[in-house]
């Protein structure tokens, strides 16, 4: 079998469902990477930690060639990573995407596409696989995604919905470290237009941003928003992925306190991407901008 730990470059770069990844990703469990003898020593035999964030276009990164924001903590993590340049998520709903993540299968088969649809009771999940395996699991989700309305609780002995996601998994993780895991921390992105976060980043919003963008997801195919609107839209969602980083960056330096680079496998990528005004206003449609995620191992 060939070495499953492969950098994939354009243009001879092959495309990568993120799903197909997480059988390669059973195969690393327990396979660390080593270290220097100074490193925190790992706890216990290690596991899987999952990381599918919402709404994270691949050329929104530094380590992906772009300059705003500045991501030095997935730029990082991206160079001791295998890195798969063209990587598509198999929907860009997040929750359909989230649920081919954890079945390896395409959402009309799984079943989960659209609000009101749940996981097939015949579909097997890695959670309940892993669990059979004797795995600890556990699944931290942000409260929007909706994934426990939708079955994708399914083989989780731990499910918790918080917003502080990212947090919530590294405690339970320095509870369970001492047995095979899997921990998945699902959504984990501040919302885009948190207030704070927005403002510190990209300023004050344009008089009457609030009500053309509101009108504009109401009506896809009014075109209220303005020129100053939609330069407002990109720097909002600058800001969204700089606070990102910050989450992993305080995710990470964790993660090596407690000596799971050592012998943990992490895997990190996207549930779907965000259309920036390259298309329709308010379309969700199935285009590179929606469906092309990061995806580092």
């Amino acid at each position: 079998m060939s070495r499953p730990v492969i950098r994939f470059r354009a243009p001879r770069a092959k495309v990568i469902r993120p799903w197909a990844a997480l059988v390669v990703l059973v195969l690393l469990v327990g396979c660390g990477r080593g270290g220097p003898v100074d490193e925190a020593e790992p706890s216990g035999p290690g596991g899987v930690v999952l990381i599918a964030i919402d709404g994270v276009r691949w050329d929104r990164l530094g380590f992906n060639g772009a300059t705003e924001p500045a991501t030095p903590a997935l730029d990082a993590l991206a160079a001791e990573s295998a890195r798969f340049d063209l990587a598509f998520a198999q929907s860009s709903d997040a929750t359909a995407s989230s649920a081919s993540l954890l079945t390896g299968l395409y959402p009309t088969t799984h079943g989960v596409v659209g609000a009101d649809s749940a996981l097939s009771a015949e579909v097997t999940t890695l959670a309940e696989a892993l669990r059979e395996a004797g795995f600890a699991t556990a699944a931290f989700v942000e409260t929007a995604t909706g994934a426990d309305a939708t079955g994708l609780d399914q083989g989780f002995d731990t499910f918790q919905v918080a917003e502080a996601a990212g947090e919530a998994a590294v405690t339970w993780i320095r509870a369970n470290s001492r047995v095979p895991f899997l921990a998945v921390i699902s959504g984990w992105a501040p919302p885009a237009f948190d207030i704070i976060a927005v403002e510190r980043y990209a300023g004050e919003a344009p008089v009457g941003f609030a009500e053309r963008l509101g009108e504009t997801l109401l009506e896809p195919g009014a075109a209220v928003l303005t020129d100053e609107d939609q330069a407002y839209l990109a720097r909002a969602y600058e800001a969204r992925i700089a606070m990102l980083d910050e989450r992993l960056g305080a995710f990470m330096d964790a993660f090596h306190d407690m000596g799971l680079d050592r012998n943990t496998t992490l895997v990190v990528t996207a549930t779907c991407g965000r259309d920036l005004g390259d298309h329709e206003a308010g379309e969700a449609g199935v285009y590179a901008t929606t469906t092309r995620v990061p995806l580092l191992m």
